[in-house]
């Protein structure tokens, strides 16, 4: 599957951790599985992911994944102390199309199933602050 034009223009919510971003995380939503628009168990798969990264002993941060109009928006995680095959590997656990990955500041998306990767912007370019 190729990766939606939609993620290629996300944009990003949330506040900006009080020790700043990590040199490399992922953001990952286990939010709307496959892109179904099958919404009903976001809450239960955004607390068990949560509970699963503290288990792990990963970083953690919430951050919101959005259209640029804000209209559709979906709950998720910056995460940072694992790599791209563990962060893969979590996308695929939660039926996600793509993850995104922030290299010192470099904004990438990576499908999850097909392996396709594109280099998109900078992250802050598309970080809107705020809850």
């Amino acid at each position: 599957m190729d990766i939606l034009p939609e993620y290629l223009i996300t944009c990003f919510t949330t506040e900006t951790p009080v020790n700043g971003w990590p040199d490399l995380f992922f953001i990952i939503t286990p939010c709307n599985p496959h892109s179904m628009g099958e919404r009903g168990d976001d809450a239960d798969a955004i607390k068990t992911l949560s509970e699963q990264l503290t288990a792990a002993g990963y970083w953690q941060h919430p951050v919101d994944g959005s259209s640029p109009d804000g209209q559709h928006r979906e709950a998720g995680f910056a995460i940072g102390g694992l790599d791209l095959e563990d962060a893969l590997a979590l996308g695929r656990q939660y039926q996600q199309n793509a993850i995104f990955s922030v290299t010192q500041g470099q904004l990438k998306i990576h499908g999850c199933f097909d392996g396709i990767s594109a280099e998109l912007s900078g992250f802050e370019e598309r970080l809107r602050e705020g809850a």
